[in-house]
């Protein structure tokens, strides 16, 4: 065989084996992406079966106003800030420093140590004392003093909550409205506007707030006796699950306001 017959063969082998790659690439993704999709289905479908029916038996709304007051907060320190007021002030040290002056000459004792050589060994020979002069350095220390202050500064802290809240099984209900702020209060800065929503459920036999403080428009889709689902942590108009249960032939449709979806003809 010829060197140029043998090239196409080599170049056919190559192409094969890319397609083989990419083919076996496609097929992995398939495989993954398909285990994704079922593995959701059927945690949905688990979701589903697991709600329970329950009842909306209240509602019930807080909106809250928190408004700022202006107070004295008293503090001390080197400095006073540019708001701040002086109650009183006194000297204090605030700092002392050593500097050197000069040097001073003074009697210092010194060793000295003889060393001979015995044999092979250096041996360590009598130790010896001179009396010496020598410089040492002279210190003086510097006291700074300055003013230490005692202060007042003024300061917007929350101070009066006001409060407006109605709930429908009480006999106080009435549209949300924000509390009204008195006309002597009205100059007063507002530090925080909070809202909150709620449906009470009763869920076999148990009656609480589910789920939890929501948004005002999901609140106000819901009505006092309306037949809800729970399950998840998450609320769903109507009941879902007897919905589900009747489907799949196993009991009778709720009777719920909305109801539910024709069940499908069994197949002949």
């Amino acid at each position: 065989m010829s060197p140029s017959e043998g090239r196409p063969r080599k170049r056919r082998r190559w192409l094969r084996g890319i397609l083989w790659f990419f083919g076996g690439a496609a097929t992995l993704i398939g495989l993954i992406v398909s285990f994704v999709l079922a593995t959701e289905a059927a945690a949905r479908k688990r979701e589903i079966q697991e709600r329970r029916p329950g009842r909306v038996v209240a509602k019930e709304w807080s909106r809250e106003i928190v408004l700022l007051e202006r107070r004295w907060r008293e503090d001390e320190g080197w400095e006073v800030p540019d708001s701040g007021e002086v109650v009183r002030s006194e000297r204090r040290i605030r700092d002392t420093v050593r500097v050197q002056v000069g040097t001073e000459t003074v009697m210092q004792e010194k060793a000295s140590r003889n060393y001979r050589i015995s044999g092979r060994r250096l041996r360590r020979g009598e130790t010896t004392y001179d009396t010496v002069a020598g410089e040492v350095a002279v210190y003086r220390t510097d006291t700074t003093y300055a003013p230490w202050y005692v202060y007042r500064v003024a300061e917007w802290v929350p101070a009066d909550t006001l409060l407006e809240t109605a709930r429908t099984d009480t006999g106080t209900w009435r549209a949300p409205v924000w509390p009204s702020i008195p006309a002597a209060a009205r100059s007063r800065p507002v530090y925080s506007r909070i809202d909150q929503y709620a449906v009470i459920v009763e869920v076999e036999g148990h009656t609480g707030t589910f789920p939890g403080w929501m948004r005002q428009p999901a609140w106000e889709g819901y009505t006092v006796g309306q037949k809800v689902a729970w399950g998840g942590g998450v609320m769903h108009p109507d009941s879902l699950a007897a919905c589900l249960r009747w489907h799949q032939g196993r009991g009778e449709p709720p009777p719920d306001s909305l109801g539910c979806s024709p069940r499908r003809a069994p197949a002949r």
